[in-house]
Formats: structure tokens, C-alpha cells, sequence
């Protein structure tokens, strides 16, 4: 058998392979990159128990927005790690992106299994402390 078959063959049987991958994992693509660590911030704040605060009630309330809704425009944001406080307790995480074409920048603090919104910076401009 010489390299062109050799070769024939390796490229069948590579074809035959992703066509049964996409036919097993097709609509399930997200578990190739639930594992990093943006993802899981996003899945942590999402899943966990949101605890009311006078501040975040106001955040809320100043936005127009629900939790649900807030959380949904969260997964669409980007993680910045670098201005985040991950090492304290509880974590503070910041989400920055553009959401509806316009900046959107929120700071989660989560502990064990809750979850608080501490700043909201989008579309208007709220004073709560």
C-alpha cells in the first residue's frame, strides 16, 4: 500500500469521525468550553442564590431591571479578571461589554452559594450607596 492510500484512507476514516462527533455533540458544543474559568464566573453568578441588598435593590430599581434580566445580559458580558477581587471573601467579579449597542459594566460579589449586585454602570446613571 503506498502513501496515496494510505493517505485516501486516513482522510476517510478522519471525515467518517466528524461527521459522528457533530451527530453526538450537536447542541451540546458549550461543554467543550464550560470549563473556563470566565464560563464558570458567568455559571457561578447565575446559579446561585441572589441576596437583596439596600444597595442593590437601588441599583435595580434606578436600571429599570429585574434579576433576571440582569443575569441575562450578564452572560453576555465579558469577565475582567484584572480589575476583580478574587482573592477576597466574598469574590467581587466585574463584567464589562457592550449590551443593545451600548457599555454596560456590572460588579457582582458572590459568596458561597450568593450572589449580590455591588455597582451597575449602563445605560442611566444611578447615586446609591
Amino acid at each position: 500500500m503506498n502513501f496515496l492510500q494510505r493517505l485516501s484512507r486516513f482522510g476517510i476514516g478522519f471525515v467518517i469521525g466528524l461527521v459522528l462527533v457533530y451527530m453526538f455533540f450537536n447542541g451540546k458544543l458549550n461543554l467543550f468550553s464550560s470549563w473556563m474559568p470566565a464560563n464558570r464566573v458567568k455559571a457561578r453568578i447565575s446559579e446561585s442564590y441572589y441576596t437583596p441588598t439596600t444597595q442593590s435593590a437601588c441599583l435595580l430599581k434606578c436600571a429599570g431591571l429585574k434579576w433576571d434580566s440582569i443575569t441575562s445580559i450578564a452572560s453576555e458580558l465579558d469577565v475582567d479578571f484584572a480589575n476583580s477581587k478574587k482573592k477576597e471573601e466574598p469574590k467581587e467579579f466585574q463584567l464589562e461589554g457592550e449590551y443593545l449597542n451600548k457599555s454596560v459594566t456590572m460588579r457582582f460579589a458572590v459568596a458561597d452559594s450568593s450572589v449580590w449586585l455591588v455597582d451597575y454602570k449602563g445605560t442611566s446613571s444611578c447615586e446609591c450607596d
